[in-house]
């Protein structure tokens, strides 16, 4: 029997299996930093090899079957995040976070706009970046969820030192429309991964533009949270009280709207613009 355990925020999480095939998979998926907090529960997967097919069982309820390993891999990271997520307090955003000389910052944008790979520029250019995929707004503070980043293949030659950790990692299937990606965090790149809490510095929203003039521009911060909430994944039935405090975090931060095009450039106007608050 093999065992695959790690920390995400307040939950143990521990997948056992009998399967040699999930062996590198496993470890694909396994997130690689030491919590910050002790866990509260465990979160317990088991996978077995039956007619075929793989079987993960959480408890006595089956979650899913399926017979390729790759596929079993992306659903079990998916259900780990989910779960994870479902228990957690504050505004839930599709948006990364990370730290400059100090100065939080978030950014946001919709699906595919390039933030993944934009982060993945800040990384190498000496920013500590947290997560790229959620973050949590809660008690005036970001959380980052220390979630595996998900690095299309596409990205690899956008940020060239990408390449030899490429290499080293097997890519997934993508869940919707075409292509592969990486299960990837900043340890791969051999730079610390940390994920602490903290007051928000700067939001930047990612236009979805990759032509035409690049620039960073002001944005009203009534404008600011209306985007973010576009951006929310968890607005409860009665969101005002989430409403004000994504209102009270935005009040003190600088937003700014970011087009570029490409990672190098847009990374060099984030870090000047967080290196002009220090």
């Amino acid at each position: 029997m093999m065992e695959c355990s790690f920390s995400v925020l307040h939950v143990r999480v521990r997948i056992t299996t009998d399967c040699v095939e999930l062996r590198d998979h496993l470890e694909a998926i396994r997130v690689k930093m030491e919590p910050d907090r002790p866990s509260l529960r465990l979160l317990h997967l088991r996978v077995q090899k039956e007619g075929g097919r793989f079987v993960v069982r959480e408890g006595t309820e089956t979650r899913m079957t399926c017979p390729d390993p790759e596929w079993t891999t992306v659903f079990l990271h998916q259900w780990i995040n989910r779960c994870i997520c479902d228990d957690m307090e504050g505004l839930m955003v599709h948006g990364g976070s990370g730290t400059f000389r100090g100065k939080r910052f978030i950014l946001c944008g919709p699906k595919g706009a390039g933030k993944t790979t934009l982060l993945c520029r800040l990384i190498f250019d000496g920013v500590q970046v947290h997560s790229d995929e959620t973050v949590f707004l809660d008690d005036g503070e970001a959380v980052p969820f220390p979630g595996k980043f998900h690095l299309k293949e596409g990205s690899i030659p956008l940020v060239p030192e990408l390449g030899p950790v490429g290499l080293r990692l097997k890519p997934y299937p993508v869940l919707s429309g075409d292509g592969r990606f990486f299960f990837f965090d900043p340890s791969d790149a051999g730079f610390e991964w940390t994920a602490p809490r903290a007051k928000v510095d700067a939001f930047f929203y990612l236009e979805p533009r990759h032509s035409g003039e690049a620039g960073t521009g002001l944005c009203p911060k009534f404008i600011m949270v209306g985007k973010i909430l576009g951006q929310t994944l968890n607005l409860a039935r009665d969101p005002r009280h989430q409403i004000r405090q994504l209102c009270r975090i935005v009040d003190g931060g600088l937003c700014l709207d970011l087009t570029i095009n490409d990672p190098a450039q847009g990374a060099r106007m984030i870090r000047d613009v967080l290196r002009s608050l220090s």
